[in-house]
């Protein structure tokens, strides 16, 4: 079996193949190295021995275990603690190796039990993601980052918590989920029970959707609520906003005329919707 092939190899190779199998089914020799911390020869002999045992492979961009049961098999033998361990150094070599490899290093601090910082990451790849427009990958992402801290103990901040919802809720509405959307602002609405900016925020972004999706009744009544809080606030920009709701609604109502008063600041001119 591949269990006991793995437990015939001479002690001096075992560290080197379990963290090749913690660094993935294929794996850069830098890695290994950086993370390893071995001299370079004594390394390169070690993966040589590796491949003439036909555990790994070399490829042209590094090497790979010889067959996917392997690296599987070799994983899952790795004492549970001494895995936790490996893949905290692998974490800590790629953010020295490729600290833009965001996906790779939350998965390897979710691995280790570092729950802020693979959230972090997973926050970060779906940034990234969402920079080029790949919206459903930044999804995944963002799904992955909100349920690590909405199921695993986390210090992350209400504010870190909010900004990660309202990110993925403006993915969802760029991809036309509206009741995944609402779910957000949902949660969003109970973080921001004890601060006053956040639920103004997160009152203009119910009155968007809810404008967007032709509910204008409770649309109207979160905006009149939104701008009432600006004023009070003194934050003229988001009164602004709400007035723009406002003014937008009366106008998908047919109602034009009655826009135009709301979309005026407060120097009289119309305000610049583009």
């Amino acid at each position: 079996t591949i269990a006991r092939r793995v437990k015939l190899l001479p002690d001096s190779l075992q560290p080197t193949l379990q963290l090749a199998a913690v660094l993935g089914k294929r794996f850069h020799f830098d890695e290994l190295h950086k993370t390893s911390g071995e001299q370079l020869h004594d390394l390169l002999t070690k993966i040589r021995l590796l491949i003439q045992h036909n555990f790994l492979e070399e490829t042209a961009q590094g090497y790979r275990f010889s067959h996917e049961k392997i690296h599987l098999v070799v994983y899952e033998e790795i004492d549970d603690k001494q895995r936790t361990t490996l893949h905290l150094q692998v974490a800590q070599a790629l953010l020295n190796l490729s600290p833009e490899r965001f996906a790779d290093l939350a998965w390897h601090y979710q691995r280790a039990g570092d729950i802020d910082k693979a959230a972090n990451y997973y926050f970060r790849a779906g940034q990234s993601s969402m920079a080029v427009s790949a919206f459903t990958g930044a999804l995944e992402f963002f799904d992955q980052a909100i349920a690590l801290i909405e199921i695993e103990p986390s210090s992350l901040t209400t504010d870190e918590h909010f900004a990660m919802l309202t990110t993925r809720a403006e993915v969802l509405r760029i991809l036309g989920r509206r009741d995944d959307q609402a779910k957000d602002l949902d949660t969003m609405k109970q973080l921001s029970q004890d601060s006053p900016d956040l639920t103004l925020k997160t009152l203009l972004l119910t009155a968007w959707l809810q404008t967007q999706t032709g509910d204008y009744d409770k649309a109207e009544a979160n905006t009149e609520k939104a701008q009432a809080l600006a004023a009070h606030l003194g934050n003229q920009l988001q009164e602004t906003e709400a007035l723009i709701i406002a003014g937008t609604i009366r106008n998908w109502r047919g109602q034009p005329k009655d826009a135009i008063p709301l979309l005026k600041d407060k120097g009289g001119s119309i305000v610049n919707l583009s």
